[in-house]
């Protein structure tokens, strides 16, 4: 069954319209030490149906301030692969973020056991790590709190 953000938050996450690209603000970058191989993050040995839900929920949440700082570009591209913040700025203009949730459900239904206990035991260091990497605001850590609720409340009803 789908779950909309209403369900996990009682306010609903602001939202950036499809047709309009969230405005990023560009900070000076701060060096981040890359993965030994500079062609692949480093979470490249995870499972791709993994991935792909770790992406969407971390553009989820870089979008949520609706400014994708230059560290968190660099931070997306260590642990991503280069291109990935690229990857994300594409995405974030075309989501339909009405549907954000849904989309996440639905990728979490399509996770084996263990990229299930990954989803419950480190996304949320993950994603916690993705967002102090330039400063956690208040508002990003209440979706943060409500992003993980859903993530754990979606697993263990679907009988994980």
């Amino acid at each position: 069954m789908p779950f909309t953000t209403a369900y996990v938050d009682e306010e609903p996450p602001q939202r950036v319209q499809p047709a309009q690209e969230p405005p990023l603000s560009v900070v000076a970058p701060t060096p981040i030490q890359l993965p030994a191989n500079p062609t692949v993050g480093e979470l490249a040995n995870l499972d791709p149906n993994l991935l792909d839900v770790l992406e969407l929920c971390s553009v989820y949440l870089v979008a949520l301030d609706e400014q994708f700082t230059t560290i968190e570009q660099d931070w997306v591209d260590a642990k991503f692969g280069p291109g990935s913040a690229d990857k994300f700025i594409q995405i974030m203009s075309t989501i339909d973020w009405a549907k954000c949730f849904d989309d996440i459900y639905n990728k979490l239904l399509l996770l084996g056991p263990d990229s299930q206990m990954y989803m419950l035991t480190q996304a949320p260091k993950l994603f916690q790590d993705l967002l102090e990497s330039d400063g956690l605001e208040d508002l990003e850590q209440e979706r943060l709190i409500g992003l993980i609720r859903f993530i754990n409340e979606s697993l263990n009803s679907s009988g994980t």
